[in-house]
């Protein structure tokens, strides 16, 4: 149902607008409002961009004038400058309802999802918008999505990833072949088995989005094995607070180097927004540097990271 303002009253620094629905009321400063203006003289009607030169206005600008109807507040400035907020705008921008409703919210999960796991169609993916809808919600959602019918060649796998969005490329390369080699620069090129990590957490924006395709299996064993790092990080957060609180906020050193390439960087395992909430986990044992800490955190440390 979209949003209706009730009435607004004007304040000395901010406008308080009241909704319809009876939900908490909001407020708004003046400086923000001004800011934040989208007509054609502060935003670029076509790319939407702020064209209006923000550190000129007054920091102690005030209304001149203030009135609504049920869709719309307009405001009035001194300098005769008219703004105009639409109801549904505000109400998504008030404070603390920045969260956008068309983004689903995640699930965690445990070994249970192997009796449902996420699937969807390749020629689904590739045919049309509900597919790709599909696809992109349900990688958001659970992270992670089996694309099922895929044909057995490379430029399947990128037609797939390109459907998707823009392909980025690594010291591996575009696309790389997961296969053992005589003499690897990596122990994914070997027969090793391979501990639960997250890939290339050595560089400063690890991948989004990862893209496998398993083209040939003749090989005994091979098998992959799954785990939601943001289940994982929840319970550590409720079960060992002490090691979350460190895995948090302790930065980690990971380190990819080869004859051609050193790529290294520090972050916290476990990366939180702004509100706390879980964000991004890096973990990679291969990968990670001697730990950089006090002596006193060396065993806390190792005891988080078992955790």
């Amino acid at each position: 149902m979209p949003a209706a303002i009730a009435s607004v009253a004007a304040g000395p620094r901010t406008v308080t607008v009241t909704w319809s629905d009876g939900s908490r009321p909001s407020e708004f400063h003046h400086l923000w409002l001004r800011d934040n203006c989208a007509c054609a003289a502060c935003r670029h009607p076509q790319t939407w961009e702020r064209t209006l030169d923000t550190y000129c206005l007054p920091f102690d600008l005030t209304a001149a004038e203030v009135s609504s109807t049920a869709d719309e507040l307009a405001v009035e400035w001194p300098d005769g400058h008219a703004s105009h907020f639409p109801a549904d705008w505000l109400h998504a921008h008030r404070l603390g309802g920045n969260s956008d409703p068309l983004v689903p919210h995640q699930v965690p999960w445990d070994a249970s999802l192997q009796q449902h796991l996420p699937e969807v169609a390749y020629d689904d993916v590739l045919a049309g918008s509900d597919g790709l809808r599909r696809f992109v919600r349900s990688v958001w959602t659970h992270g992670v999505t089996f694309v099922r019918g895929t044909p057995g060649t490379q430029e399947a796998l990128l037609a797939l990833a390109r459907r998707v969005g823009h392909l980025r490329e690594t010291n591996f390369g575009l696309d790389w072949h997961v296969e053992a080699k005589p003499q690897p620069n990596n122990v994914a090129y070997t027969a090793i088995e391979l501990q639960l990590h997250t890939d290339l957490p050595n560089r400063e924006a690890p991948p989004g989005i990862q893209f496998l395709h398993c083209l040939v299996a003749e090989a005994p064993g091979g098998d992959s094995t799954l785990a939601d790092g943001l289940w994982v990080a929840e319970q550590i957060r409720h079960t060992h607070p002490d090691a979350f609180a460190l895995l948090s906020t302790v930065p980690i050193g990971y380190r990819f180097h080869d004859r051609d390439h050193d790529l290294r960087w520090r972050a916290p395992v476990i990366g939180l927004t702004d509100d706390g909430a879980v964000r991004e986990v890096r973990f990679h044992t291969a990968l990670r540097e001697p730990l950089d800490v006090a002596n006193a955190l060396i065993e806390p440390m190792h005891r988080a990271l078992h955790a």
